[in-house]
């Protein structure tokens, strides 16, 4: 190529006895297509003539190790773009320590940190850091998941600027880049969490029977006074149809 001879020549001249030189090269092939060759040149003093150089050189086809660099680099692109471009916060986790090596840019605008902050948090800095959401218990579920696979479990969450907030962590062992890791998957459910405390109150606060059904007929969320009215326990309403507790003469009315 026109722009790596200057290059070239650089790598050629002024060069000293005992000295060498090795650049990679793009030349134009006769075909016209691109080719890259690494280039070795060495200067040596000719023993029978004092003070007469020689250069030695030698060329190794690199089209192929470049080509499969360029689409190396066009897939960490096409992945860091996805990487950062998804809703939830994703963090990468030496699967053998646990220490973080990647965030993706939600996990910074979640916990409030920049990359470099965050490479360096260890799990107390994220969490509320006290049972059962300290680091031993963050430990804990990592083992659990390289043991026995993948794991989801909610978690309190501890952002930079110490405000605690929900997350539903789904964690997972990948393979990436040729070493075991862990990928953590983290999604923000504190509007969901607030929504569910507001729901105990009310329950907590109505005296009658109240129930959450779905349309498939299942309770979804029952107070004391069903369990009371029923005879059974919470565990029992929820993992039993609706219509399993009408009596038989009534279900063909309904």
């Amino acid at each position: 190529m026109a722009e790596d001879q200057p290059l070239f020549a650089r790598h050629i001249t002024n060069l000293q006895p005992g000295q060498s030189s090795e650049v990679i090269l793009g030349v134009t092939h006769r075909d016209g297509s691109l080719r890259y060759l690494r280039s070795f040149a060495q200067v040596e003093e000719e023993p029978a003539s004092p003070g007469r150089h020689r250069l030695y050189g030698a060329l190794q086809d690199m089209t192929q190790y470049k080509q499969a660099e360029k689409k190396l680099a066009e897939s960490e692109n096409r992945f860091r773009t996805i990487f950062n471009a998804v809703s939830d916060a994703i963090f990468i986790h030496d699967a053998e320590t646990g220490r973080i090596i990647d965030v993706n840019d939600r996990m910074c605008e979640m916990y409030g940190h920049t990359r470099e902050t965050a490479l360096v948090c260890g799990p107390d800095d994220l969490s509320a850091g006290t049972p059962p959401y300290s680091a031993a218990e963050a430990l804990e579920q990592v083992h659990r998941t390289i043991a026995q696979g993948p794991q989801t479990f909610e978690w309190r969450a501890r952002a930079g600027d110490g405000h605690l907030f929900w997350v539903e962590v789904s964690l997972r062992l990948a393979l990436i880049d040729g070493q075991q890791r862990i990928l953590a998957v983290v999604r923000d459910i504190s509007v969901r969490k607030q929504a569910e405390e507001r729901l105990e109150r009310f329950f907590a606060l109505i005296p009658d029977m109240v129930c959450i059904a779905s349309t498939n007929g299942y309770f979804l969320k029952i107070n004391p006074e069903w369990q009371a009215a029923l005879g059974y326990t919470e565990q029992e309403l929820l993992s039993t149809p609706f219509i399993e507790f009408i009596h038989p003469d009534d279900r063909e009315a309904t």
